[in-house]
């Protein structure tokens, strides 16, 4: 949450001359700083002590005989190359979205990066799409997902790379506030064989409120370092 005067986010208050540390109005600190902070990380991560840490998935494939060997959580476990695997025809979407925690609140993405290995009877996907939406979006909806970057197999796109705001597509409002985020990847091929797709491991990076982060941790036991 933010909090405005003719139009200007505040970011200090003074008494008498003398800063203050805190302000609240009705209850909500209005002197909150700004925090970054990756996910997943050492210390929270897809599956482990806190399970899915608030964070909700679901999943669609365009190609309805394909068969998933590891589900879409293995995107966002921090175990470079034990990623989500799908046995599909080539030019076939899969979908992924996941919902932010709710103590996030007013969580804006800043970078991402990612990691992947290309093992044997596996390919690496041909394109990947990564959107954002301010609303908590399900599969289906009609969506307000806005295209973060779009990676092409040119890029390498699940090899070690990282994408931050200036690398974002054009247009993009680094303000957009991030309640969902949405992962689209293929592999082409005009193969009428399956092969197993590796969607490669991700991890993004966001703008939190340090109160709202602050919550978000001692209610699922996570070490800020």
């Amino acid at each position: 949450m933010s909090f405005l005067y003719n139009g200007v986010e505040i970011a200090s208050v003074s008494f008498n001359s003398h800063p203050l540390s805190s302000l609240k109005f009705n209850g909500v600190e209005v002197l909150d700083d700004w925090v970054e902070y990756e996910f997943p990380n050492a210390n929270a991560y897809f599956n482990g002590p806190g399970g899915m840490y608030g964070f909700t998935s679901a999943r669609a494939i365009e190609d309805t005989g394909a068969t998933v060997y590891a589900g879409e959580a293995r995107m966002l476990n921090n175990v470079q190359g034990n990623c989500m695997r799908v046995s599909t025809l080539g030019d076939q979407w899969i979908t992924v979205d996941f919902t932010i925690p709710d103590d996030w609140n007013d969580a804006r993405l800043t970078s991402f990066r990612t990691d992947g290995t290309a093992i044997s009877n596996t390919v690496l996907p041909s394109w990947i799409n990564v959107y954002v939406s301010p609303a908590s979006e399900q599969i289906g909806d009609s969506g307000q997902f806005v295209r973060v970057k779009q990676l092409s197999s040119s890029t390498n796109p699940p090899i070690s790379d990282v994408y931050s705001v200036s690398d974002f597509a054009s247009g993009f409002n680094p303000a957009t506030i991030c309640k969902t985020l949405r992962i689209r990847f293929m592999h082409s091929s005009t193969s009428t064989t399956r092969k197993t797709v590796r969607s490669g491991n991700f991890y993004f990076k966001f703008l939190i409120k340090k109160n709202a982060l602050t919550t978000w941790a001692t209610n699922y036991n996570v070490a800020l370092t």
